[in-house]
């Protein structure tokens, strides 16, 4: 490596347009800069795959050069009480911006706010709305409350696509003289599940090696369950044949976790679409729900099989 920068910040996107994935919420979010219209946004979706990243170039593309002078960000994981939003943000709302007809707050984690705090923020972004825009990013739109909602223009980021991913780290790895196979490339966009943050991460961890090969990069993502197990486990359960070596295998010997397995049973199921398997979805769930309740995880695992293979699909 050239340098000791985290990738994700010397490659961070400046400008909505350079942004990776997401079109429509770009092109959207680019008439709203150029036409200097800009309601308070909320960007919710899952974690890294660019919901931040956007904040920021949206702000960068609105003010340029001068933009640290027109925004604050807030972490609200470690800013979440009432006492910082009447303090803080409330004291930070008042004030214009010197050159601009108002200035952005953006609110990271803004879904870890407690209740008390989100009720005493509305007021103030409805009081100090000609002067000041937020910007909430979360993960959870659900712990919001409707009040701050409604004063929101909502837009849902979903996991990037391979391609995106992939796109991205290839231009990192240019820039940085990575020695990587464009398959390598594939398969870290592949097992970072729509994470942007996920894929740069793991390959700047993957850069520091003398060699990059599949193992590695699958020991740094961890690897997915193979859906060729999920189908050979469910068919044999089905055909009264035996499984259990196959469970023992992944946990045992390949490092899967009983967690994991079950997971990725459900998922190839799920996938699979099919309106037979809706029996079997809600068997296997009620075991899964075990286990995160603190259940023996392997007992819950071969159980819930053992259940299947009494049932007619």
């Amino acid at each position: 490596m050239s340098d000791t920068i985290p990738y994700l910040l010397k490659y961070r996107p400046d400008s909505l347009s350079n942004v990776n994935g997401h079109e429509t919420i770009r092109n959207i979010l680019m008439k709203m800069v150029e036409t200097t219209n800009i309601p308070h946004l909320m960007f919710t979706g899952t974690p890294g795959n660019g919901k931040s990243t956007t904040a920021m170039a949206l702000v960068k593309d609105l003010y340029g050069d001068e933009y640290k002078a027109n925004h604050v960000l807030f972490d609200a994981s470690s800013d979440r009480g009432i006492d910082v939003v009447r303090g803080k943000i409330k004291e930070i709302t008042k004030y214009k911006s010197i050159n601009f007809p108002f200035k952005v707050i953006i609110l990271e984690e803004s879904d870890e706010l407690t209740p008390n705090a989100q009720f005493a923020l509305r007021e103030i972004m409805l009081k100090n709305e000609e002067i000041t825009r937020f910007i909430f990013v979360n993960n959870n739109l659900s712990k919001i409350i409707l009040p701050i909602q409604d004063r929101c223009q909502i837009l849902r980021f979903a996991p990037l696509s391979m391609d995106d991913i992939a796109e991205h780290l290839k231009l990192i790895t240019k820039a940085e003289d990575i020695d990587i196979k464009t398959t390598q490339i594939s398969t870290i966009a592949g097992l970072a599940d729509g994470s942007m943050r996920k894929a740069v991460n793991a390959l700047q961890s993957c850069a520091t090696q003398d060699h990059i090969t599949d193992e590695l990069i699958r020991t740094m993502l961890g690897s997915k369950l193979d859906p060729k197990y999920p189908k050979t486990i469910l068919k044999n359960v089905f055909e009264g044949k035996e499984y259990e070596s196959i469970l023992f295998n992944l946990v045992y010997k390949e490092g899967f976790s009983p967690d994991e397995i079950m997971s990725g049973i459900l998922d190839y199921l799920i996938k699979l679409n099919e309106l037979k398997n809706i029996k079997i979805i809600l068997g296997l769930s009620e075991f899964h729900y075990r286990m995160s309740q603190g259940a023996q995880p392997m007992i819950q695992l071969r159980t819930g099989l053992l259940k299947l293979s009494t049932m007619k699909r």
